[in-house]
């Protein structure tokens, strides 16, 4: 891939930058045959208190000239994007104002207009952002954000809504603010990668997971029974979910012979794989996490696509809760050492066959999410929020897990899985049992 890169923070031109290897996987996923496209990052926050709309709409648009990712046009060309010109660019805002309606009307159209937040960009859309205002009841107002993932991760959210309270407190003051100068330049991080992964330590970091890789790719099935008849009218999607105090957690760490450093990531994935075995004990484990914020410098505060995704594999053994622990950590500390290969140039390199990540068996997908904090606003009380889908909308393949780190320490477990693939009461029973685990009585 050709270094093409000008840096675009330093022009005031539109500029052919290079495209970091997971933006290439997306761009070739969505210029494939089935045109994948996937959803956005979406969230938001609460407002309690007084909310202008003229300075929200210009504190979206100073934050999307000063970061470049923000600006990026893509053609379809393979390795390169256009980052358009700041002065060429705004954040489109819509307003809406759900204030008169009667409350059952009034969710309705607030689902509504979210549901139309959460539908996927084109990639030849721009810019690749959208908001809304929705004027919910008087003195309060949600702000929804959508970017799609080929320019923001998940670890972007926090820098976001620091940038959002710097500014629009400055706007509001009629003041300067250091986050109206240029802020992250992806560009800079793509070619970075391009030298490192050229590097010697690049090129070790690659055999590593060449040897670790599964000859049936990363998305390894997950041996559950399949339902029986199901009663008509239930539902394609499953879900449960269940709190994990702090004080229980560090009872399961106690009990499993884990250190305390021994993170939720951890954890939970050992805990799902002990209930797992004991359905179908021989069992290995492929999963597939997300690892975000690959640290080099100028990634960690950033706004982009700086996130990876690794592969754990956890090998066969007897469903014993400590033995699980003690080789997820191993797996983990191998994955972590290897994080900065692009998880995209593995797939294409090592599994082409699942270029569109849609294998032929269902797979364990954990994720695992904090909450940023929400930004201080003049006047005003706010609350983060996610804007997950209602129950049952998400496509679900398989088995997803969503994992929830609270600032209490507290973890939030919910899970959606697919009734067409798995038998509801033997999922239910894994759940449970990996629920008990980690929250010994």
């Amino acid at each position: 891939m050709p270094v093409v890169h000008a840096t675009a923070t330093a022009t005031g031109q539109d500029t052919r930058v290079p495209l970091s290897a997971n933006q290439a996987g997306r761009v070739a996923l969505a210029t494939g045959p089935d045109g994948w496209l996937k959803p956005p990052c979406h969230f938001g926050f609460w407002i309690q208190g007084p909310i202008d709309p003229g300075l929200v709409a210009r504190t979206l648009t100073i934050i999307m000239r000063r970061h470049t990712a923000l600006r990026y046009a893509f053609d379809g060309r393979p390795d390169t994007a256009l980052c358009r010109a700041p002065s060429g660019v705004h954040w489109p805002l819509k307003v809406v104002d759900l204030r008169g309606p009667a409350t059952a009307t009034r969710e309705d159209r607030l689902r509504a207009e979210l549901a139309e937040l959460r539908t996927p960009f084109a990639l030849g859309d721009t810019p690749l952002a959208r908001a809304v205002l929705v004027r919910h009841e008087e003195s309060r107002s949600l702000l929804g954000i959508a970017v799609d993932h080929i320019v923001f991760d998940g670890g972007s959210v926090s820098p976001f809504l620091r940038d959002f309270e710097s500014l629009y407190q400055s706007l509001a003051e009629g003041v300067q603010s250091a986050s109206m100068r240029p802020g992250s330049d992806f560009a800079d991080f793509a070619a970075r990668e391009q030298r490192w992964l050229a590097s010697g330590d690049g090129r070790e970091s690659i055999r590593h997971w060449a040897g670790r890789w599964p000859r049936r790719g990363p998305f390894q099935p997950i041996p559950l029974p399949a339902p029986g008849d199901e009663p008509a009218g239930v539902p394609p999607a499953g879900t449960w979910s269940r709190d994990i105090a702090p004080e229980a957690l560090d009872a399961a760490r106690r009990s499993a012979g884990a250190p305390r450093g021994a993170g939720p990531l951890c954890m939970v994935t050992a805990a799902l794989v002990t209930a797992a075995r004991s359905v179908h004990p021989s069992a290995g484990y492929g999963l597939v996490f997300p690892f975000s914020r690959r640290v080099w410098p100028g990634t960690r505060h950033g706004i982009g696509y700086y996130n990876n995704r690794l592969f754990l594999s956890v090998p066969e053994g007897a469903p014993d809760f400590s033995s699980a622990v003690q080789g997820v950590q191993e797996e983990l500390a191998h994955a972590l050492n290897h994080g900065m290969v692009p998880f995209e140039l593995l797939l294409r390199r090592f599994s082409p066959e699942y270029y569109d990540r849609k294998p032929p068996g269902t797979y364990m997908f954990v994720n695992i999410t904090t909450n940023p904090v929400a930004p201080r606003l003049p006047g005003a009380r706010t609350d983060f929020t996610w804007l997950k889908p209602e129950p049952g909308q998400a496509s679900v393949r398989g088995l997803t897990i969503d994992c929830e780190v609270r600032t209490d320490r507290s973890i939030h477990l919910s899970a959606a899985y697919s009734t067409r693939r798995y038998d509801r009461n033997v999922v239910e029973e894994v759940l449970g049992e990996a629920g008990r685990l980690l929250s010994p009585a």
